[in-house]
C-alpha cells in the first residue's frame, strides 16, 4: 500500500474554502458598490426635488397679497397640496446618513436639518392662520350674498310699489316695458283687465322674491360647505406636514453634530 499524506488531502480543501471566501467577498463588494451607487442617485434626486420646490415656492408666493384672506387661504392650500415633493426631497437627501458623503455635504446637511425644523414650524403655524381665514372668508361670502340679495329684493319692492300706483293700461304697458328691458318678459292676454294683470304680476313678484331667498340660502350653504371641507383638508394636512418635518429634524441630529 502507498502511504497517504494528510497534507495532500487538506490542501485541496483549503484551496476550495479560499475560493469560496474570495467569491463571497467579491459578491459583497459588488453589492456594496451597487448600494452606494443607488444611495448617490437617490440623494441627487432629493437635491433636485428641493430645487424644484424652491422654484415652485417662488411662483406660489408671488405676487404677495398679505392680509388678503382669500390669497392666504389659497396659498396655504397650494403649499399643503405640494408638500410631498419637499418631504421626499429631505428624506432622500438624508438617506444613508454619513455614508459616502462629499466634503461640502457635511455643513449642508446640518443646515438642511435646521431648515426642516423651520419649515415644520411654519406648517404648524398655518393651522391657526387657516382657521382664522376660514372664518373671515365665510363672513365675506355672507356679506356678498346678502348684499346681492338686498339689491335684488329692493328692485322687486320697487316694482311692487309701482304696481300699487298703476291705474290705467298705459301705465301698465310702461311698467311691462321696463321689466322686459330688465330681462323679465310678461305678456298679458288681449283684453285682460288691468287689475287682473296687476294681480298676476304681484303674485309673480312675490314668488320671485321667495325664489331669490331660497337661491341665496342654497348658494351660501354650498359655499360654506365647500369652504369648510377645504379648510379641514388643508389645515389637517398642514399639521401633519409640520409634524413630519419636525420629525425629520429630530431624526437627523447626527447631521448637526
Amino acid at each position: 500500500m502507498f502511504p497517504i499524506d494528510d497534507n495532500s488531502l487538506q490542501n485541496p480543501l483549503e484551496d476550495l474554502e479560499n475560493l469560496e471566501t474570495s467569491d463571497d467577498i467579491e459578491s459583497i463588494q459588488e453589492l456594496d458598490f451597487s448600494f452606494r451607487q443607488a444611495i448617490s442617485i437617490l440623494r441627487f434626486l432629493g437635491y433636485a426635488l428641493l430645487l424644484f420646490t424652491l422654484f415652485d415656492l417662488a411662483d406660489t408666493l408671488t405676487p404677495l397679497q398679505l392680509m388678503n384672506p382669500n390669497w392666504e387661504f389659497q396659498t396655504i392650500g397650494a403649499l399643503v397640496e405640494k408638500v410631498v415633493v419637499p418631504l421626499m426631497g429631505f428624506v432622500l437627501i438624508f438617506t444613508g446618513a454619513m455614508t459616502e458623503r462629499r466634503r461640502w455635504e457635511m455643513k449642508a446637511l446640518g443646515i438642511l436639518s435646521w431648515l426642516a425644523l423651520i419649515v415644520g414650524l411654519i406648517y404648524c403655524l398655518m393651522l391657526p392662520l387657516g382657521i382664522v381665514n376660514t372664518i373671515r372668508i365665510n363672513e365675506i361670502n355672507k356679506t356678498q350674498v346678502t348684499s346681492q340679495l338686498d339689491k335684488q329684493t329692493a328692485q322687486i319692492k320697487e316694482v311692487q310699489t309701482q304696481l300699487s300706483s298703476i291705474s290705467n293700461e298705459q301705465q301698465l304697458k310702461d311698467l311691462l316695458s321696463v321689466l322686459e328691458k330688465g330681462g323679465i318678459a310678461i305678456t298679458p292676454k288681449p283684453g285682460e283687465p288691468v287689475e287682473t294683470v296687476k294681480k298676476d304680476l304681484k303674485a309673480f313678484m312675490t314668488g320671485a322674491e321667495e325664489r331669490l331667498n331660497n337661491q341665496a340660502k342654497e348658494a351660501l350653504s354650498k359655499q360654506s360647505f365647500d369652504l369648510i371641507k377645504r379648510s379641514v383638508k388643508w389645515n389637517i394636512g398642514a399639521l401633519i406636514a409640520g409634524v413630519w418635518f419636525i420629525g425629520i429634524w429630530r431624526m437627523t441630529d447626527w447631521a448637526r453634530r
